[in-house]
């Protein structure tokens, strides 16, 4: 997903467990100081476990970073939707600014076309725009590829920018493409509060996935998971730690209002 970095994402927890005594083992360690019970209650309030790690380089530089959350919700699996899944780690950009936001828009086949992909398999994966603002501070837009996996247990979205929308600084991009290409924008206020924005720079380095599988411990018992890794380039913010800051908040909401808005389907 980050140039020159192959670390794998690691799977999702529950994927490859089958013995509800392996699994059980593996929930309580996820659950960590709190017991299952407290951890897995159907609550709002719920406690969600997440992890917030800097990616390095080979000389231990600082590039991006690992983002993970895991939380309970209850409902049949059958329920959770594509759309909820990616708000589940995203939120939704148009009801909070403050929280990261994903907003999908389908590729016409003339445009992949255009970059270099023949072929889509429409049962597993498809395209669409990405549009990620972080913190009212950094936007990233461009392209992704979405890959669905399900069976009776889980469902699986992956994704990732694509790297035939990335292009290097100052090359020249078809027409058709511009809107799909991956850059990102620096947001500022002034002192009146007027919002500008900067030049747009090439980018590329984003993915993850989300996942949803039953436990099963408990009827319509779901454990929510997301993995984000996310490019930092430096002169996003100058080398402060102010996303890391801000990133287990986010997560923290998102999770709650996920199942807030759960609770209000039922």
């Amino acid at each position: 997903i980050i140039p020159g970095l192959p670390k794998p994402i690691q799977p999702p927890l529950l994927i490859a467990v089958q013995g509800i005594a392996d699994r059980q083992g593996l929930l309580q360690q996820l659950a960590g100081r709190h017991s299952w019970e407290k951890f897995s209650r159907d609550s709002v309030a719920a406690p969600v476990h997440i992890e917030v790690n800097y990616i390095q380089d080979g000389a231990g530089k600082r590039v991006g970073h690992s983002l993970y959350s895991a939380f309970v919700v209850y409902a049949p699996l059958s329920s959770i939707q594509d759309k909820q899944l990616m708000e589940s780690l995203f939120g939704s950009s148009r009801e909070d600014q403050e929280q990261l936001g994903f907003e999908p828009e389908a590729i016409p086949e003339s445009v992949l076309q255009l970059a270099g992909i023949e072929k889509v398999n429409d049962k597993l994966e498809r395209y669409s725009t990405l549009h990620l603002p972080l913190m009212n501070r950094v936007t990233l837009r461009g392209t992704a590829r979405i890959e669905t996996y399900s069976d009776q247990r889980y469902s699986i979205v992956s994704w990732q920018l694509d790297p035939h929308f990335t292009f290097s600084e100052g090359a020249t991009v078809p027409d058709a493409l511009v809107k799909f290409v991956y850059h990102s924008v620096k947001v500022q206020r002034d002192d009146l509060g007027r919002i500008s924005q900067s030049p747009a720079v090439p980018y590329i380095g984003c993915g993850g996935y989300l996942c949803v599988q039953e436990t099963g411990l408990a009827d319509n018992q779901l454990l929510i998971e997301s993995r984000l890794v996310l490019h930092e380039p430096d002169h996003w913010f100058s080398g402060s730690n102010f996303l890391r800051s801000k990133f287990p908040t986010v997560l923290q909401e998102s999770a709650q209002s996920f199942r807030r808005k759960l609770a209000s389907s039922k």
